[in-house]
């Protein structure tokens, strides 16, 4: 609590008021509950915003070099996807790159609501390149996808993250947690805040080092390896809560 002027006409900072049953006057300093509850809310606002900023991948974190990397966010179902690249392209992308995403159906109205799905494809070093497909759900599901996507892609541009071996499965999860923190921090920032307990994404994350493929997902989303002929090459599992093999 801040007072400026008074009988002495100076500034005072840190005063604390105890407050009974209505109000209590102390110099000329007037506060009631419902004061005192702005004050408070006000507090934690700011509280919570400090952690978003403090917590959270900082602007520079998610701007990458020209030809370096490639994302997609979500916008309305009647078009898939709104491609961000930061020169239009992605340099020495190995082979040719497809999009496809048809939205989900939402019910009624669900045409004027956001397509959730989002892509990242960005160059980790020579030869190496990572891959991230993220699918929203719930209220916000959109804005966790595109946050997360953006986020995965600076995360796995980190090898040595967490002093683990590069690809490796604790690597992954690093990663994961990484950017789990990320976006609950950047929640936060956020006006309204993002609901985070009840929208999230399921993802996959690719990893491309020469000829060997990586792959870690979580929630329902599954890559898929075909050969030439189109046949399976490759699957991930789905988890899911109906499964008694995989831990709860």
């Amino acid at each position: 609590v801040q007072r400026v002027g008074g009988k002495d006409g100076g500034v005072r900072r840190g005063m604390t008021v105890q407050l009974d049953n209505e109000f209590q006057h102390k110099d000329d300093l007037h506060l009631n509950k419902a004061a005192l509850k702005e004050l408070q809310e006000l507090n934690k606002a700011y509280k919570r915003r400090e952690f978003g900023r403090q917590h959270s991948l900082p602007d520079s974190e998610l701007t990458f070099p020209d030809g370096a990397c490639l994302w997609g966010r979500p916008v309305v179902s009647s078009s898939p996807f709104e491609l961000r690249p930061t020169d239009g392209s992605v340099a020495d992308l190995p082979g040719e790159l497809s999009v496809l995403c048809h939205a989900g159906f939402k019910g009624e109205g669900s045409l004027k609501s956001p397509n959730q799905d989002c892509f990242s494809i960005v160059r980790i070093a020579e030869g190496t390149w990572g891959f991230v497909v993220l699918d929203g759900h719930g209220i916000d599901g959109h804005h966790v996808a595109c946050r997360a996507v953006r986020a995965l892609a600076r995360l796995l541009t980190k090898q040595d993250l967490g002093g683990q071996e590069f690809c490796s499965t604790a690597w992954f999860e690093v990663v994961c947690d990484k950017a789990q923190e990320d976006l609950a921090a950047f929640a936060f920032l956020t006006d309204p805040e993002l609901n985070c307990q009840a929208s999230g994404a399921a993802g996959v994350i690719g990893v491309l080092r020469n000829s060997s493929l990586f792959v870690a997902n979580v929630g329902d989303c599954r890559a898929l390896v075909l050969h030439p002929d189109g046949s399976l090459g490759f699957s991930s599992c789905d988890h899911s809560l109906r499964d008694p093999q995989q831990p709860g």
